[in-house]
């Protein structure tokens, strides 16, 4: 077949799937980052839901999905931390000190 070593290289243009999210995806810093936006986030909702506490006038349901939503947002900083925790950043690629002229 000859693919390789000619002019020319040809894929039959398959979609494979792939977990590699851009939501998930970065930098050590800007996953870093990410989980402190998070625990920020999470330290809202907790601010907001003993206020509505005390109010008394919060709806169950409404109550219900606030913990739910900061359930969700713990785990996604226990995620970024067991990551950043078990993995080390990766050097710079050798490739980028070779410019194309």
């Amino acid at each position: 077949m000859h693919l390789l070593g000619g002019t020319e290289f040809s894929l039959d243009g398959c979609k494979l799937p792939s977990n590699a999210s851009r939501r998930w995806s970065g930098t050590f810093a800007t996953l870093k980052e990410k989980k402190e936006k998070i625990a920020r986030r999470v330290a809202y909702l907790l601010a907001e839901h003993v206020e509505a506490d005390s109010k008394e006038g919060m709806d169950r349901s409404e109550e219900t999905r606030k913990a739910k939503q900061v359930e969700k947002l713990k785990q996604q900083a226990a995620r970024i931390e067991q990551f950043l925790e078990t993995n080390q950043p990766k050097r710079a690629s050798s490739l980028r000190k070779y410019k194309a002229t």
